[in-house]
């Protein structure tokens, strides 16, 4: 039986490591069909020892350096066998159970990803209202200048099939928090088809993420991709 890819970066995640195995045991147990890949990207802490220790089969890649999320994800994504394939973030912030939501529509849609701004979403620990309103602004940020009708692009949840997946990573220039806005830009540009999915998702307060500092790092990022786009970069 062709087996799917589950894709998961992990840096730093001695925390939630343990609880990323137990979620990935049970589903497994279940779901037979999928196959996982995980990435150390250059962890500082005990990360490598923790995946290690662990008996669940997986490949793994370690890096001996943070290389940030394309080249993680990209290194796997390459060599990803079966149909489908799911990025999901190690920090357990959606529940591995969620991809059967977004499973209902392989075969209708190329790329599939969580949402957490759709009105169905199901939020459990909400971010801080500066990192909420930074969030909300940017999104509307995103769509007016690069991806329309796109509410969620940051969501560390995204099930595509394989081969589009590669097709679009084999084109990626951004490798920082911009990385999830230029694979959505570069599907559409492709002409795959998107949906969007409603998710549960709790806020990770070990977050790297820095409300100001990488907001604009982001924003210089969008419009990297923007002038790629209007340039020939991705030719």
């Amino acid at each position: 039986q062709a087996k799917h890819a589950l894709i998961i970066p992990v840096f730093n995640g001695e925390r939630h490591i343990l609880s990323l195995f137990v979620q990935l045991e049970a589903f497994l147990a279940i779901h037979s069909d999928w196959h996982v890949y995980i990435v150390n990207d250059g962890s500082t802490d005990t990360t490598s020892e923790l995946i290690q220790r662990h008996s669940l089969d997986t490949r793994i890649i370690e890096f001996k350096e943070n290389r940030w999320k394309w080249a993680a994800v990209a290194e796997w994504v390459s060599q990803a066998k079966g149909h489908c394939s799911l990025i999901f973030d190690a920090d357990n912030s959606t529940p591995i159970t969620e991809v059967e939501k977004l499973f209902t529509f392989v075969g209708k849609y190329d790329l599939i990803v969580g949402s957490r701004y759709k009105e169905e979403s199901s939020i459990i620990y909400r971010q801080n209202i500066i990192r909420r309103s930074i969030s909300r602004i940017g999104s509307c940020i995103i769509q007016a200048i690069l991806i329309e009708d796109i509410h969620d692009t940051q969501c560390g949840f995204k099930l595509f099939e394989t081969d589009k997946g590669q097709a679009i990573f084999r084109k990626q220039r951004i490798y920082r928090w911009g990385f999830d806005i230029e694979m959505l830009f570069l599907a559409r540009a492709f002409g795959f088809a998107i949906r969007e999915v409603w998710v549960e998702w709790k806020n990770n307060p070990d977050s790297r993420f820095r409300a100001f500092r990488d907001s604009i790092r982001t924003f210089s990022e969008l419009v990297s991709i923007k002038f790629f786009a209007w340039f020939g970069g991705y030719n």
